[in-house]
């Protein structure tokens, strides 16, 4: 009999213990396809175990799903969101085993998947709640909350412009709801000062290019030549560009 697989949701992403070395290091194939080795003793009180499942019928399965997806909801209520997280994974588990995997994807799946990207977003995790959105759109196209999450972490990752569409999304989805809009509101907001960051930002390179293009050039006594030689007898300045050179040198020999 296999040994009972270990769910475990580490800090870059969840997955399922395939065994524990000798060293007591935990190998996790993680759910995009990764392995990580994770000590054993840093990550042992994340590990649940989870029953045989091939030998569990499909109505226990899904009765399985369900109670973790409650006790998720619960601790997620409690403020517990690390742990609602393992509990909400451990209802995927159940879920992606299922003799017919897409079933249950509307009415638990994709509800499950908007709590489980919530509780990322109040962990500060804006990526792995990305992640959980794109896998709920994936099987929800049509999910106004899960547009509305993912642009929120997207606010968070600084991608504006995502940010807004898949608010935009969201608006189209859910007309009514003044919490989306008022967050898509504030992401324009924040369009337009990066916008007019940038502007300015260009604006004043443009203006101190001009300026220091079209000065007139100084008189050699007034710069500092009593004895009239030209600029370019200055010591430091050939000093300057002896060193340029050296630079030059060696960037084209690389």
């Amino acid at each position: 009999m296999k040994p009972s697989a270990k769910v475990v949701s580490p800090q870059f992403g969840s997955g399922v213990v395939q065994k524990v070395r000798d060293d007591g290091v935990a190998e996790i194939q993680l759910d995009f396809g990764a392995t990580a080795f994770v000590p054993n003793a840093d990550s042992q009180s994340q590990f649940q175990p989870v029953p045989e499942l091939a030998d569990m019928a499909d109505a226990d399965k899904l009765a399985a799903a369900h109670r973790h997806k409650n006790r998720g909801n619960g601790l997620f209520k409690l403020g517990d969101f690390r742990d609602a997280v393992s509990q909400y994974e451990l209802a995927r588990v159940y879920l992606r085993h299922l003799d017919d995997p897409g079933a249950h994807n509307k009415d638990v799946l994709a509800p499950l998947l908007s709590n489980l990207a919530l509780c990322h977003l109040r962990l500060e995790q804006p990526g792995e709640a990305v992640l959980v959105c794109d896998a709920g759109l994936g099987i929800e196209p049509a999910n106004a909350k899960l547009f509305y999450l993912r642009g929120q972490a997207r606010r968070r990752l600084l991608d504006l412009e995502q940010a807004a569409a898949d608010l935009v999304k969201a608006v189209k989805l859910a007309p009514n709801n003044k919490q989306i809009r008022s967050e898509l509101d504030e992401v324009k907001k924040a369009i337009k000062n990066a916008d007019d960051a940038e502007r300015k930002m260009f604006a004043g390179r443009l203006q101190s290019a001009s300026s220091g293009g079209g000065a007139a050039p100084k008189d050699n006594n007034a710069a500092g030549h009593p004895d009239g030689s030209p600029w370019w007898t200055d010591t430091r300045v050939l000093v300057g560009a002896a060193v340029l050179g050296l630079v030059a040198g060696y960037l084209a020999m690389r």
